[in-house]
Parts: C-alpha cells; structure tokens; sequence
C-alpha cells in the first residue's frame, strides 16, 4: 500500500484532464478508431472518485463538433473550448488553460490522470509531482506519445483496443 492510499470512508480524488486534439489525431493515426470517452471515465473511476473531468478543445463551431462536445458532458466532462486558429494559437491557448487547472488542482487532488501524447507537457507534470506531491498517470497512443512524458509520470497506460470505438458511418 502507497501513502497515497486513503481509508476507505475517504476515496481516492481524482482529476482527469484530457487534450481532445491530440488524443484525437494520434487514435485515428494509430488504429483508424475513435477514443472511447465514456468507458475511458469507467476504467479511470476505478481508481477513486472523479472530482474533476475536464476535455480541452479547440471550437470550430459546426454541427458534428457541437454534438461531440455534448456527448462528453454526458460522460461527465466539462468541455474547455479555445477558439479555434489555423495558426495553431489556439492550440497554444487550449494547453495555457490545461496547464493553468492542472497547476491548481494538484493540491486538491490525491491522483491526477492525463490523456495525451504531447511532450511539452513534461516540465508541467514534475513540476506538481514535485510541489504538491501528487502522483500523475498517463493514457497515451503507444509509439506517438512522448517518450519524455512517459518517463515524467507515475505509471503509462497505453490507449488499446479496450478504449476504442469503431468509426460509425453516420453518428
């Protein structure tokens, strides 16, 4: 038993933060699939109770991303929306508000859970393991996730068949 283990009339905190975009591109990328969001808040609330989900964004504003924004907040997730930028800023602005939360709620939490592949977001993960003592766990597309972020975390669990959806031919 760690000392992150709490008594039993005390669950785990969890905070799960998700970077849609990147978790996204690299599922398609990899196995041509969609990520499976809701049994993803399945397996993680496992490990505790969820206080915080949270999928970042950025928002193109049409029809099916509308939907899909939906559908998460009824898994549970608030959804983070950036505007969207071909110059990618938006995608600058979506990791300022991911990094900003997480900073925030590592000391409200006993374990925080990730979902992306994105190297710069190393330095980040040390720096609330190292200040608030917060172990932090990783989902991530195996050969496209950062090898650098893997190393930063507590424990990588690589995204599989178990947490994916077909693609529909109409959602």
């Amino acid at each position: 038993m760690d000392s992150f283990n709490l008594k039993k009339d005390h669950p785990i905190r969890l905070g799960v933060y998700v970077d849609v975009q990147n978790i996204y591109y690299t599922v398609m990328q990899q196995y041509n699939a969609h990520f499976n969001y809701k049994r993803f808040l399945d397996v993680v609330r496992i490990g505790g109770r969820i206080t915080k989900a949270v999928a970042y964004a950025t928002n193109k504003n049409d029809k099916d991303q509308r939907r899909f924004q939906g559908l998460l907040a009824s898994y549970g997730f608030r959804v983070q929306l950036t505007s969207y930028d071909a110059q990618a800023s938006g995608r600058v602005d979506m990791r300022r508000g991911m990094r900003s939360d997480i900073l925030q709620d590592g000391e409200r939490l006993d374990r925080m859970i990730l979902a992306t592949g994105d190297g710069d977001f190393e330095d980040l993960i040390r720096h609330v393991k190292r200040i608030h003592r917060v172990p932090i766990d990783l989902y991530g597309v195996p050969g496209l996730t950062a090898k650098n972020l893997i190393t930063a975390v507590d424990q990588y669990f690589p995204i599989d068949a178990s947490l994916l959806l077909g693609i529909p031919a109409r959602w």
